[in-house]
């Protein structure tokens, strides 16, 4: 995951879409199909994948 990912990630949370699946998240899935978040599982929360992101 790149450095942008993740800061859109986190403005999704910000938002109040962290607790939503990315497959909810309107904006996430457009970037997707732009050519990030390749390998994103759609039935994780947006705080799930920050999480494993700053964990890994």
């Amino acid at each position: 995951m790149t450095k942008f990912e993740l800061d859109l990630l986190k403005v999704c949370a910000e938002d109040g879409d962290g607790d939503e699946d990315f497959e909810n998240v309107t904006v996430l899935i457009s970037m997707r199909m732009k050519g990030y978040y390749k390998d994103v599982d759609d039935g994780i929360t947006v705080d799930e994948l920050i999480w494993r992101y700053e964990n890994a």
